[in-house]
């Protein structure tokens, strides 16, 4: 996944990349099936958004390999249980060779946070997930989740009250040094600093 992790906010979108890394044999087509599922102490939902999930052709294992892709058997839908699955194979039964930055994504995924989604999810392939070679049948690969953390937005600092915190933080070192310099002085006068409290008495630091 790209990112392989990512931080968004409650009510917003998270859009990620699965691709394939060190890829070595030609492939006909792929499946994936994918769910995002929270972690313990995570609330809230992270769901698929169909209509704006795409193949990436900029990158598709596919097309961008200079194949074509199947119509017929390439589809973009939910899977019944909350996830997403993604289906396709190249259109003359060719195949092609994923190559790293090349055309190595399977699918750009989208997810519509809930506005009341908190914690961290795992983005996770199904078991119906496959890769294909040339005979159909499936090639084994290693499956790394993905990340995606989740914050309430009441709890984050806004841009504006991250400069009252740096401010907060100047003026108190400022005012710090100027009273270390001004003790500094008096010693160096040696004169003694006093303030009066209640009569006439002197305080002496």
């Amino acid at each position: 996944m790209e990112p392989a992790s990512v931080n968004v906010l409650a009510g917003t979108q998270v859009v990620v990349l699965f691709s394939l890394r060190g890829n070595t044999t030609p492939l006909l087509g792929y499946t994936l099936d994918v769910t995002a599922t929270a972690s313990a102490g995570a609330v809230g939902t992270l769901v698929p958004d169909v209509s704006t999930t795409s193949f990436f052709d900029a990158r598709n294992v596919i097309t961008a390999g200079g194949a074509t892709r199947d119509p017929f058997f390439s589809a973009i839908e939910r899977d019944g249980l909350g996830g997403i699955s993604i289906t396709t194979m190249t259109n003359d039964l060719s195949t092609v060779l994923a190559v790293d930055g090349v055309n190595d994504v399977f699918a750009e995924i989208v997810f519509d946070v809930s506005p009341d989604a908190e914690g961290e999810f795992l983005l996770t392939l199904g078991a119906t997930g496959a890769i294909s070679d040339e005979n159909g049948a499936s090639i084994p690969f290693t499956f790394i989740p993905g990340t995606v953390r989740v914050f309430d937005p009441a709890k984050v600092p806004t841009v504006s009250q991250w400069g009252i915190i740096v401010m907060s933080v100047l003026l108190v070192t400022a005012g710090w040094m100027v009273l270390a310099r001004r003790d500094r002085a008096i010693v160096l006068a040696g004169g003694r600093r006093s303030s009066k409290v209640g009569g006439d008495a002197p305080l002496e630091i």
